[in-house]
Order: structure tokens, then C-alpha cells, then sequence
């Protein structure tokens, strides 16, 4: 007995001790990324940031689900831009025209009727819907850093999933 649960502790800090190390390295990778963004002078990074959350956290980094949740994060995005320059360029009429687009949009995500208008694309059009987030001017930097966050969680993503298909093939399963 007295092993067993000399055992079971060791499991439980090796259970705490791995999360711990792939989050500090994890959050040294980001500081890094910051850090060369900043230096680039984009500095709407939060995007990018909301994306990683949600493909590791939500879709475990699977590949399978990372068109889906690219392109449900990038009609978010064009959604919520579409506001200031619908209304900039149409007035009111801009102004109803977007509500009824996301009316339909959000119609659409609660039916499930694409899997390209999903959860993710919410939770931006959520997180945009804070006013100094959603700044016009910056709509260029925000796609630029949308797509680099992309382009980094892809290819890793992408690497793991063929790694996993190519054991499974080898296992004949």
C-alpha cells in the first residue's frame, strides 16, 4: 500500500508538472511573438491571441477543424468591420443592411446550417463588439495578424496530423 500511493503521488505531480512546463513555454512563445509583432508595429494582436485560444483549447489542435475555424474567425472579423464602413458609406441603410446580415449570420450559427458560421465566428463578432477593439483603421493589421497566427498554428497542426496518420497506417488500423 505504502507504494501504491507513493506511486500515485509521483503520477499527480507529473500530471501538474507537464501542463505547468507547456504553459510557461507556451507563454514564452507568445512574449516572443509579441515582442516581433511589436517590433513590426503590429500591435493588433489580440486577434491572433483569441484564435490560439480557441484552436487549442476548443479544437485540441485538430486539423480536421482548422478551415473551419480559420474561415469561422474570418467572416467574424469581416462581419464586424462591415459595420463602420457599410454606415460610413450607406448611412442608415448601411446600418440595417448589416443588422439583417447579422441577424442571419447568428440565424444560421444556431441552426447549424455551415460549418463555416460557427461558435468561433461568434465568439469574435463577441469580443469585436467591444468599441476599441473594432477600430476601422485597423482592419488591415487585423486580418495581417489573423493570418499570421494562421499560418503558425496550421503548419504545426499540420505536422501533427500527418505524423498521427502516418502511425496509424504503419499499425494497419
Amino acid at each position: 500500500m505504502a507504494n501504491q500511493n507513493s506511486n500515485e503521488g509521483t503520477g499527480s505531480l507529473m500530471s501538474f508538472i507537464k501542463p505547468l512546463i507547456i504553459t510557461i513555454v507556451l507563454i514564452a512563445l507568445c512574449a516572443g511573438l509579441y515582442g516581433g509583432l511589436m517590433v513590426l508595429n503590429i500591435l493588433t494582436v489580440w486577434l491572433g491571441f483569441a484564435y490560439v485560444w480557441y484552436f487549442a483549447s476548443v479544437k485540441h489542435f485538430q486539423f480536421s477543424s482548422f478551415l473551419t475555424t480559420f474561415i469561422g474567425g474570418l467572416v467574424g472579423v469581416l462581419i464586424v468591420y462591415a459595420m463602420p464602413f457599410l454606415s460610413l458609406y450607406m448611412g442608415l441603410n448601411g446600418q440595417i443592411i448589416w443588422l439583417v446580415l447579422l441577424i442571419l449570420l447568428i440565424t444560421f450559427v444556431i441552426q447549424g446550417r455551415t460549418k463555416y458560421l460557427n461558435d468561433f465566428t461568434m465568439l469574435i463578432i463577441t469580443i469585436f463588439s467591444i468599441p476599441h477593439l473594432a477600430k476601422p483603421e485597423e482592419f488591415t493589421m487585423a486580418l495581417i495578424t489573423y493570418a499570421i497566427f494562421a499560418v503558425l498554428l496550421g503548419v504545426p497542426s499540420y505536422i501533427m496530423y500527418r505524423k498521427t496518420n502516418k502511425a496509424i497506417q504503419s499499425t494497419g488500423m
